[in-house]
């Protein structure tokens, strides 16, 4: 096979891939979140959104990397915030209702997830009832 071809075949394997995973999150009953912020080796900052799902009919758990997503000019909560909301509204005007889940979010509770006035934790609380809704921070 031609070099081309294999390029085409792995892009169209990962397109695929990428609307399995997009039509299992919106109909997942439980989902999380793994955000974190870091640095290429290009200087360049990145938001990592990693998820991890399931069904309540299903004992398995899906997991991988969902987003690896340039921070093009600041990286404060609210960023941060429009970068997952980017990220959730997933395909053709669907957007995920966490609301109708049972779902968590870990950070590492780094300053931009915890500013002092708008932060992402807030911001991301406003999306659900507190029955639904747990965040996670993991200081390292």
């Amino acid at each position: 096979m031609s070099a081309r071809t294999v390029q085409r075949r792995i892009e169209d394997m990962s397109k695929d891939v990428n609307i399995q995973v997009k039509d299992h999150l919106l109909n997942c009953d439980v989902v999380s979140f793994a955000i974190d912020e870091n640095t290429s080796i290009n200087n360049i900052a990145r938001l990592e959104i990693v998820t991890q799902y399931g069904f309540i009919i299903s004992p398995i758990i899906y997991k991988g990397l969902c987003e690896l997503a340039p921070m093009t000019s600041t990286t404060k909560g609210v960023d941060i915030f429009e970068k997952l909301m980017a990220f959730i509204n997933l395909k053709n005007g669907q957007c995920l209702n966490l609301k109708s889940k049972r779902f968590s979010v870990t950070t590492d509770g780094a300053p931009a997830m915890l500013e002092k006035n708008v932060d992402f934790v807030k911001l991301f609380g406003n999306l659900a009832s507190a029955s639904t809704f747990i965040i996670l921070l993991r200081y390292s």
